[in-house]
């Protein structure tokens, strides 16, 4: 973490000390941890707004992230699914389920539901897209795996492309730095259906 984290941590610590109840801060607080890569700092942020308002979607989402980025995929799955309950149209929650199972090689039909949500939800987004392509892969369904890669080439020539500094990767921006690599990510799934028939 940089030295301005820790200025904007001690800032966010004196609002904590004279309201502990400010979800905004606690969230604010456990994402600049989560950025600077101290995770387990991240956690007692989020579980701590969790805490104070159960219906605290923001603060579910970031700590099943934390979760994932620990490889505690069951559990990163368990909260995004609490976290569903409160706001079933979540697209970052049903994602988080959809990267968990994806970690744990499950491409179940839990799996293709959640991507499937995710992609109603943010059809721009197009690394569900590629997930859900991946998904099809490994449970041997090649002929809809081909059908998704041909109307995903067909979606990433669709959206427009903003500058390269709006590019996120988190949401699955296209770019024109990044169309190409998708293009190429495209065409490898395409030689591994290939190769697997």
């Amino acid at each position: 973490m940089t030295k301005e984290d820790y200025q904007k941590i001690d800032e966010l610590n004196k609002i904590l000390e004279k309201d502990p109840t400010n979800i905004k801060a606690l969230i604010r607080k456990g994402y600049i941890f989560y950025d600077g890569t101290e995770n387990h700092e991240a956690e007692k942020a989020f579980e701590q707004a969790i805490k104070i308002d159960p219906k605290c979607t923001d603060a579910y989402f970031w700590l099943a992230k934390c979760l994932w980025n620990y490889c505690e995929y069951e559990k990163a799955i368990v909260v995004a699914k609490k976290g569903l309950e409160i706001d079933s149209n979540r697209a970052d929650l049903h994602e988080m389920i959809v990267w968990a199972l994806g970690s744990l090689k499950q491409y179940n039909d839990e799996f293709l539901y959640h991507v499937k949500k995710v992609i109603e939800l943010e059809p721009t987004w197009i690394t569900p897209k590629a997930d859900l392509i991946r998904g099809l892969i490994a449970r041997k369904e090649f002929d809809l795996a081909k059908k998704e890669i041909d109307e995903t080439f067909r979606h990433i020539k669709l959206i427009p492309v903003p500058s390269d500094v709006m590019e996120k990767h988190y949401e699955g921006l296209v770019t024109g730095r990044s169309r190409d690599n998708w293009k190429e990510k495209l065409e490898n799934y395409l030689k591994i259906i290939e190769n697997k028939k």
